[in-house]
């Protein structure tokens, strides 16, 4: 799906004209059109032809474009505004860029925390080093387990380390 937008024909950077979306809303915003058609109805409509002209954004392009919005300190975007009507003061449908951005931030943090490791890498995992203070041997085995006892006792956990899956010694080995 692609998102166009109007911009100033000169301009190396993205310059949307900004507006007030309609008397019942009246903070400021950008235009985004769904079709090329609709932007460039609403660049006739506004006159703007000589200075503006209609681009498409793709996915890097669009995100640039709401940074500089959000900096700008631009509220909202209207989505597919009429000229005539926005003119009378209708009011227009419009999306709430802190709301937007809040929802992207949202989509990023969960596939920061669930994205899978890269193909071919194993998951560590986490073993506990136990120690026994009267003979000094020393027991590593999964936190999960119960700790281990050594010469009538609970032994006591000394340290903890991460392994590769099948790398676990869970044998008892002397303390030199």
């Amino acid at each position: 799906m692609s998102v166009y937008i109007i911009t100033a024909r000169d301009e190396a950077e993205l310059s949307s004209p900004i507006f007030a979306a309609g008397d019942v809303n009246p903070d400021e915003s950008a235009a985004a059109f769904t079709t090329q058609l609709k932007a460039e109805e609403y660049l006739e409509a506004a006159g703007w032809r000589k200075t503006d002209v209609v681009v498409e954004l793709d996915s890097e392009s669009m995100l640039d474009w709401i940074a500089a919005l959000r900096s700008d300190g631009v509220e909202s975007i209207a989505v597919d505004p009429d000229r005539r009507a926005q003119e009378s003061g209708a009011r227009q449908a419009v999306i709430s860029l802190h709301g937007l951005t809040a929802e992207l931030a949202g989509i990023i943090e969960r596939r920061i925390h669930t994205a899978p490791p890269p193909a071919g890498a194993e998951e560590l995992q986490r073993i506990d080093i136990y120690c026994c203070q009267a003979c000094g041997q020393v027991v590593e085995q999964l936190p999960e387990k119960e700790p281990p006892t050594c010469c009538d006792r609970e032994m006591e956990l000394s340290a903890f380390d991460t392994v590769r899956p099948g790398e676990l010694r869970e044998a008892v080995v002397a303390a030199e």
